[in-house]
């Protein structure tokens, strides 16, 4: 049988600094430092923003991309680093190499090998 202890706390300046807890805590809210773990199946609400430490994800398994056909603008290409195919790599882009959506055309600062095609 669960053994609950209610806290109440009250007035203008209350405070509770410190409550250990065995299991889980549930709420509708919470404001201020939260220390620990949350669980893969917490449901977050509205933007989180801040510095983090602990566990967080060390490789995104997916990313959304959006399909971008017609805006002029200078994109960045971005490409895997180092020479692997595939794996766990990092992304990286070079401000020198982009991609035009309205022109079809990419520009880099130069070009190595046989080029065909419009100039």
């Amino acid at each position: 049988m669960a053994s609950w202890k209610k806290i109440i706390t009250s007035g203008s300046s209350a405070a509770l600094n410190s409550i250990a807890v065995d299991n889980a805590v549930t709420a509708t809210s919470f404001t201020g430092i939260f220390n620990g773990a949350i669980s893969s199946s917490a449901q977050i609400k509205d933007d989180i923003s801040g510095s983090f430490s602990g566990a967080t994800a060390g490789v995104a398994t997916t990313v959304t991309i959006s399909d971008n056909e017609s805006t002029n603008e200078s994109n960045a290409i971005i490409f895997g680093a180092g020479a692997a195919g595939s794996g766990n790599i990092g992304l990286e882009a070079d401000g020198d190499l982009t991609y035009n959506p309205s022109t079809g055309k990419v520009s880099a600062t130069g070009f190595i090998g046989a080029l065909t095609g419009n100039g």
